[in-house]
Protein backbone atom coordinates (compact mmCIF):
# COMPACT_ATOMS: atom_id res chain seq x y z
CA UNK A 1 0.00 0.00 0.00
CA UNK A 2 2.88 2.30 0.78
CA UNK A 3 4.34 1.51 -2.64
CA UNK A 4 1.07 2.51 -4.35
CA UNK A 5 0.89 5.77 -2.41
CA UNK A 6 4.50 6.61 -3.32
CA UNK A 7 3.85 5.95 -7.01
CA UNK A 8 0.78 8.19 -6.90
CA UNK A 9 2.73 10.99 -5.21
CA UNK A 10 5.50 10.76 -7.79
CA UNK A 11 2.91 10.90 -10.61
CA UNK A 12 1.35 14.06 -9.16
CA UNK A 13 4.79 15.59 -8.78
CA UNK A 14 5.65 14.94 -12.43
CA UNK A 15 2.32 16.47 -13.55
CA UNK A 16 3.03 19.67 -11.62
CA UNK A 17 6.48 20.22 -13.14
CA UNK A 18 6.81 23.51 -15.27
CA UNK A 19 8.52 24.16 -18.61
CA UNK A 20 12.20 23.85 -18.86
CA UNK A 21 14.29 26.90 -19.78
CA UNK A 22 14.89 25.47 -23.25
CA UNK A 23 11.17 24.93 -23.82
CA UNK A 24 10.43 28.47 -22.62
CA UNK A 25 13.02 29.98 -24.97
CA UNK A 26 11.65 28.00 -27.88
CA UNK A 27 8.11 29.19 -27.11
CA UNK A 28 9.23 32.83 -26.84
CA UNK A 29 11.14 32.57 -30.13
CA UNK A 30 8.13 31.13 -31.94
CA UNK A 31 5.89 33.85 -30.45
CA UNK A 32 8.28 36.57 -31.57
CA UNK A 33 8.39 35.15 -35.08
CA UNK A 34 4.59 35.08 -35.23
CA UNK A 35 4.40 38.62 -33.83
CA UNK A 36 6.93 39.86 -36.39
CA UNK A 37 4.85 38.34 -39.17
CA UNK A 38 1.66 39.97 -37.87
CA UNK A 39 3.47 43.31 -37.47
CA UNK A 40 4.81 43.09 -41.02
CA UNK A 41 1.33 42.41 -42.34
CA UNK A 42 -0.04 45.36 -40.33
CA UNK A 43 2.67 47.73 -41.58
CA UNK A 44 2.16 46.58 -45.16
CA UNK A 45 -1.61 47.06 -44.90
CA UNK A 46 -1.13 50.48 -43.34
CA UNK A 47 1.27 51.56 -46.09
CA UNK A 48 -1.11 50.28 -48.75
CA UNK A 49 -4.00 52.18 -47.17
CA UNK A 50 -1.92 55.36 -46.89
CA UNK A 51 -0.90 55.06 -50.53
CA UNK A 52 -4.44 54.42 -51.74
CA UNK A 53 -5.85 57.23 -49.59
CA UNK A 54 -3.21 59.68 -50.84
CA UNK A 55 -3.68 58.75 -54.49
CA UNK A 56 -7.45 58.89 -54.07
CA UNK A 57 -7.17 62.39 -52.63
CA UNK A 58 -4.87 63.41 -55.49
CA UNK A 59 -7.31 62.11 -58.10
CA UNK A 60 -10.27 63.77 -56.40
CA UNK A 61 -8.45 67.13 -56.19
CA UNK A 62 -7.53 66.89 -59.86
CA UNK A 63 -11.08 65.99 -60.88
CA UNK A 64 -12.60 68.87 -58.91
CA UNK A 65 -10.10 71.48 -60.10
CA UNK A 66 -10.24 70.46 -63.76
CA UNK A 67 -14.04 70.26 -63.78
CA UNK A 68 -14.36 73.74 -62.30
CA UNK A 69 -11.77 75.37 -64.55
CA UNK A 70 -12.99 73.68 -67.74
CA UNK A 71 -16.58 74.80 -67.09
CA UNK A 72 -15.40 78.39 -66.70
CA UNK A 73 -13.20 78.20 -69.80
CA UNK A 74 -16.01 76.74 -71.91
CA UNK A 75 -18.41 79.60 -71.11
CA UNK A 76 -15.82 82.35 -71.27
CA UNK A 77 -16.93 85.25 -73.48
CA UNK A 78 -20.64 84.46 -73.22
CA UNK A 79 -22.74 87.63 -73.47
CA UNK A 80 -26.32 86.45 -73.89
CA UNK A 81 -27.22 85.53 -77.46
CA UNK A 82 -23.73 86.39 -78.70
CA UNK A 83 -20.17 86.77 -77.44
CA UNK A 84 -18.13 89.76 -76.36
CA UNK A 85 -16.23 90.11 -79.66
CA UNK A 86 -19.29 90.34 -81.93
CA UNK A 87 -21.11 93.30 -80.40
CA UNK A 88 -20.34 96.81 -79.15
CA UNK A 89 -20.02 96.60 -75.38
CA UNK A 90 -20.20 99.59 -73.07
CA UNK A 91 -18.38 98.99 -69.81
CA UNK A 92 -19.89 101.36 -67.25
CA UNK A 93 -17.65 100.25 -64.36
CA UNK A 94 -15.11 102.60 -62.86
CA UNK A 95 -12.66 99.73 -62.36
CA UNK A 96 -12.10 98.06 -65.74
CA UNK A 97 -8.92 96.26 -64.74
CA UNK A 98 -8.02 92.60 -65.16
CA UNK A 99 -11.16 91.13 -63.61
CA UNK A 100 -13.56 93.64 -65.17
CA UNK A 101 -12.35 93.98 -68.76
CA UNK A 102 -15.41 92.21 -70.13
CA UNK A 103 -14.65 93.15 -73.73
CA UNK A 104 -11.90 90.51 -73.55
CA UNK A 105 -12.94 87.00 -72.59
CA UNK A 106 -9.67 85.52 -71.35
CA UNK A 107 -6.39 86.88 -70.04
CA UNK A 108 -3.28 85.28 -68.61
CA UNK A 109 0.02 86.04 -66.92
CA UNK A 110 3.08 83.88 -67.53
CA UNK A 111 5.21 82.75 -64.57
CA UNK A 112 4.07 85.57 -62.27
CA UNK A 113 2.69 83.31 -59.54
CA UNK A 114 4.34 81.34 -56.74
CA UNK A 115 7.21 79.16 -58.01
CA UNK A 116 6.77 80.58 -61.54
CA UNK A 117 3.20 79.37 -61.87
CA UNK A 118 0.78 81.02 -64.29
CA UNK A 119 -2.30 83.14 -63.56
CA UNK A 120 -5.51 82.68 -65.57
CA UNK A 121 -8.46 85.12 -65.68
CA UNK A 122 -11.78 84.17 -67.28
CA UNK A 123 -14.73 86.53 -67.85
CA UNK A 124 -18.29 85.45 -68.68
CA UNK A 125 -21.98 86.01 -68.21
CA UNK A 126 -24.25 83.46 -66.56
CA UNK A 127 -26.56 81.35 -68.68
CA UNK A 128 -29.57 82.44 -66.64
CA UNK A 129 -31.01 85.31 -68.67
CA UNK A 130 -33.80 87.50 -67.26
CA UNK A 131 -36.17 89.19 -69.71
CA UNK A 132 -36.37 92.98 -69.75
CA UNK A 133 -40.08 93.87 -69.52
CA UNK A 134 -40.11 97.53 -70.48
CA UNK A 135 -38.17 100.13 -72.39
CA UNK A 136 -35.58 102.10 -70.50
CA UNK A 137 -37.06 105.16 -68.85
CA UNK A 138 -36.14 108.22 -66.84
CA UNK A 139 -38.18 107.76 -63.68
CA UNK A 140 -35.15 109.22 -61.97
CA UNK A 141 -33.83 112.13 -64.11
CA UNK A 142 -30.61 111.20 -65.85
CA UNK A 143 -30.84 107.53 -64.87
CA UNK A 144 -31.88 104.47 -66.86
CA UNK A 145 -34.15 102.23 -64.79
CA UNK A 146 -34.17 98.65 -66.06
CA UNK A 147 -37.36 96.73 -65.36
CA UNK A 148 -36.74 92.99 -65.14
CA UNK A 149 -39.11 90.07 -64.83
CA UNK A 150 -38.98 89.52 -61.06
CA UNK A 151 -40.94 86.25 -61.40
CA UNK A 152 -38.03 84.67 -63.27
CA UNK A 153 -36.21 82.14 -61.07
CA UNK A 154 -32.89 83.64 -62.15
CA UNK A 155 -33.95 86.98 -60.71
CA UNK A 156 -33.84 85.49 -57.21
CA UNK A 157 -30.09 85.07 -57.59
CA UNK A 158 -29.44 88.80 -58.04
CA UNK A 159 -27.90 90.74 -55.17
CA UNK A 160 -26.89 94.32 -54.57
CA UNK A 161 -23.42 95.08 -55.99
CA UNK A 162 -23.63 92.26 -58.54
CA UNK A 163 -22.27 93.02 -62.02
CA UNK A 164 -25.09 92.91 -64.57
CA UNK A 165 -25.05 92.88 -68.36
CA UNK A 166 -28.00 93.89 -70.55
CA UNK A 167 -27.95 92.77 -74.16
CA UNK A 168 -30.29 92.56 -77.14
CA UNK A 169 -27.95 90.63 -79.47
CA UNK A 170 -26.82 93.84 -81.21
CA UNK A 171 -25.02 95.56 -78.34
CA UNK A 172 -24.55 95.26 -74.60
CA UNK A 173 -23.80 97.27 -71.49
CA UNK A 174 -22.16 96.23 -68.22
CA UNK A 175 -22.76 97.95 -64.89
CA UNK A 176 -23.08 97.30 -61.14
CA UNK A 177 -26.45 97.00 -59.39
CA UNK A 178 -26.69 99.67 -56.70
CA UNK A 179 -30.12 98.99 -55.20
CA UNK A 180 -31.46 95.85 -53.52
CA UNK A 181 -33.16 93.65 -56.15
CA UNK A 182 -35.05 91.62 -53.54
CA UNK A 183 -37.18 94.61 -52.57
CA UNK A 184 -37.30 96.58 -55.85
CA UNK A 185 -40.02 94.67 -57.68
CA UNK A 186 -37.72 94.08 -60.64
CA UNK A 187 -36.50 97.68 -61.00
CA UNK A 188 -32.71 97.71 -61.27
CA UNK A 189 -30.67 100.85 -60.56
CA UNK A 190 -27.03 101.56 -61.30
CA UNK A 191 -26.40 104.97 -59.77
CA UNK A 192 -23.01 106.58 -60.28
CA UNK A 193 -20.91 107.19 -57.18
CA UNK A 194 -22.33 104.30 -55.12
CA UNK A 195 -19.37 102.15 -54.06
CA UNK A 196 -19.78 98.45 -53.28
CA UNK A 197 -19.15 97.94 -49.57
CA UNK A 198 -19.26 94.14 -49.48
CA UNK A 199 -19.04 91.04 -51.63
CA UNK A 200 -16.60 90.08 -54.40
CA UNK A 201 -16.93 93.49 -56.09
CA UNK A 202 -16.02 95.58 -53.04
CA UNK A 203 -14.73 99.00 -54.10
CA UNK A 204 -16.42 98.89 -57.50
CA UNK A 205 -18.82 101.62 -58.74
CA UNK A 206 -20.43 102.99 -61.91
CA UNK A 207 -19.13 105.77 -64.14
CA UNK A 208 -22.62 107.15 -64.76
CA UNK A 209 -26.27 106.20 -64.41
CA UNK A 210 -26.96 105.73 -68.13
CA UNK A 211 -26.36 102.55 -70.10
CA UNK A 212 -26.29 104.49 -73.36
CA UNK A 213 -28.33 101.90 -75.18
CA UNK A 214 -31.25 103.28 -77.16
CA UNK A 215 -31.45 99.87 -78.87
CA UNK A 216 -33.39 98.56 -75.89
CA UNK A 217 -36.26 100.87 -76.77
CA UNK A 218 -36.74 99.04 -80.05
CA UNK A 219 -35.85 95.53 -78.89
CA UNK A 220 -37.08 95.33 -75.32
CA UNK A 221 -38.94 92.11 -76.14
CA UNK A 222 -35.69 90.27 -76.88
CA UNK A 223 -33.39 92.09 -74.50
CA UNK A 224 -32.18 90.14 -71.48
CA UNK A 225 -30.10 90.79 -68.41
CA UNK A 226 -27.75 88.36 -66.69
CA UNK A 227 -25.16 88.29 -63.95
CA UNK A 228 -21.63 88.78 -65.22
CA UNK A 229 -18.52 87.76 -63.39
CA UNK A 230 -14.90 86.74 -63.71
CA UNK A 231 -12.65 84.24 -62.01
CA UNK A 232 -8.88 84.41 -61.62
CA UNK A 233 -7.06 81.15 -60.88
CA UNK A 234 -3.70 81.44 -59.13
CA UNK A 235 -1.39 79.47 -56.84
CA UNK A 236 -0.38 80.52 -53.34
CA UNK A 237 0.75 79.16 -49.99
CA UNK A 238 -1.90 76.89 -48.51
CA UNK A 239 -3.88 78.31 -45.62
CA UNK A 240 -5.11 74.92 -44.37
CA UNK A 241 -1.99 72.79 -44.66
CA UNK A 242 1.53 72.37 -46.08
CA UNK A 243 2.67 73.35 -49.55
CA UNK A 244 0.75 75.41 -52.09
CA UNK A 245 -2.89 75.48 -53.13
CA UNK A 246 -4.99 76.63 -56.07
CA UNK A 247 -7.09 79.70 -55.26
CA UNK A 248 -9.90 81.55 -57.01
CA UNK A 249 -9.59 85.36 -57.22
CA UNK A 250 -7.32 85.94 -54.20
CA UNK A 251 -5.20 84.21 -51.57
CA UNK A 252 -7.87 83.88 -48.89
CA UNK A 253 -9.27 81.06 -46.80
CA UNK A 254 -12.67 81.07 -48.50
CA UNK A 255 -11.05 80.99 -51.95
CA UNK A 256 -8.78 77.97 -51.41
CA UNK A 257 -9.90 75.26 -53.85
CA UNK A 258 -7.41 72.39 -53.57
CA UNK A 259 -4.14 71.68 -51.78
CA UNK A 260 -0.99 69.99 -53.03
CA UNK A 261 -0.40 72.14 -56.13
CA UNK A 262 3.19 72.03 -57.35
CA UNK A 263 2.70 73.70 -60.71
CA UNK A 264 0.03 75.42 -62.81
CA UNK A 265 0.85 76.16 -66.44
CA UNK A 266 -1.44 77.54 -69.15
CA UNK A 267 -1.10 77.61 -72.94
CA UNK A 268 -3.45 79.52 -75.21
CA UNK A 269 -4.71 78.26 -78.56
CA UNK A 270 -4.58 81.20 -80.97
CA UNK A 271 -6.47 81.36 -84.27
CA UNK A 272 -4.34 83.37 -86.74
CA UNK A 273 -6.52 82.98 -89.83
CA UNK A 274 -10.09 82.65 -91.07
CA UNK A 275 -10.08 78.88 -90.59
CA UNK A 276 -11.74 77.70 -87.41
CA UNK A 277 -9.59 76.26 -84.66
CA UNK A 278 -6.28 77.02 -82.97
CA UNK A 279 -3.22 77.39 -85.21
CA UNK A 280 -0.69 77.44 -82.36
CA UNK A 281 -0.46 77.11 -78.60
CA UNK A 282 1.59 79.76 -76.87
CA UNK A 283 2.29 81.16 -73.42
CA UNK A 284 0.59 84.33 -72.21
CA UNK A 285 3.63 86.43 -73.12
CA UNK A 286 3.41 85.27 -76.73
CA UNK A 287 -0.33 85.63 -77.37
CA UNK A 288 0.04 89.05 -79.00
CA UNK A 289 2.87 88.05 -81.35
CA UNK A 290 2.10 88.23 -85.06
CA UNK A 291 -0.57 90.89 -84.82
CA UNK A 292 -3.02 88.80 -82.77
CA UNK A 293 -4.66 89.72 -79.48
CA UNK A 294 -6.46 88.02 -76.59
CA UNK A 295 -9.73 87.85 -78.50
CA UNK A 296 -8.02 85.52 -80.99
CA UNK A 297 -7.71 82.86 -78.27
CA UNK A 298 -10.11 80.02 -79.10
CA UNK A 299 -8.97 77.35 -76.64
CA UNK A 300 -6.98 76.96 -73.45
CA UNK A 301 -4.67 74.12 -72.40
CA UNK A 302 -3.95 73.79 -68.70
CA UNK A 303 -1.50 71.54 -66.86
CA UNK A 304 -1.77 70.98 -63.12
CA UNK A 305 0.92 69.12 -61.17
CA UNK A 306 -0.59 67.89 -57.94
CA UNK A 307 0.82 65.85 -55.08
CA UNK A 308 -0.73 63.72 -52.36
CA UNK A 309 -0.27 66.51 -49.75
CA UNK A 310 0.73 64.02 -47.05
CA UNK A 311 3.72 61.61 -47.36
CA UNK A 312 2.70 58.23 -48.75
CA UNK A 313 5.98 56.49 -49.67
CA UNK A 314 9.16 56.48 -47.56
CA UNK A 315 8.22 59.83 -46.08
CA UNK A 316 7.68 61.49 -49.48
CA UNK A 317 4.68 62.72 -51.43
CA UNK A 318 3.85 61.52 -54.93
CA UNK A 319 3.13 64.05 -57.70
CA UNK A 320 1.31 63.63 -61.00
CA UNK A 321 0.61 65.91 -63.99
CA UNK A 322 -2.92 66.44 -65.30
CA UNK A 323 -3.45 68.14 -68.66
CA UNK A 324 -6.61 69.08 -70.52
CA UNK A 325 -7.50 71.30 -73.48
CA UNK A 326 -10.79 73.18 -73.50
CA UNK A 327 -12.49 75.02 -76.36
CA UNK A 328 -14.07 78.39 -75.74
CA UNK A 329 -17.60 77.68 -76.96
CA UNK A 330 -18.03 81.33 -77.97
CA UNK A 331 -14.87 81.34 -80.09
CA UNK A 332 -15.15 79.07 -83.14
CA UNK A 333 -16.27 75.47 -83.50
CA UNK A 334 -13.20 73.24 -83.14
CA UNK A 335 -10.01 73.02 -81.13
Amino acid sequence: MNTAMNNSAQSITRQQQGLTLVELMVAITISLLLLAGVLQIFLGSRQTYTMQDGMGRLQENARYALDRITQDIARTGYMGCTDSTDIPLKNNLTDQGTRYDFATAVFGEDNTGVNNTDVLTLRYGSSGGIRILANLNDIVPGEDIIQLDSTNTNYDQLEQFDILTVSDCDSAAVFMITNNPTSSGGAIQHIAGVVASSGPNTGQSNIDSKVNGGFYTENASVATAFRTSSTTYLVGASINGPGNSLFANSIAADNELIQGVEDFQVLYGVNDDATLGADRYVTANNVTNGGTDWNDVVSVRITLRLNTVDPVASGNTIAKDFTTTVRLRNRGDVI
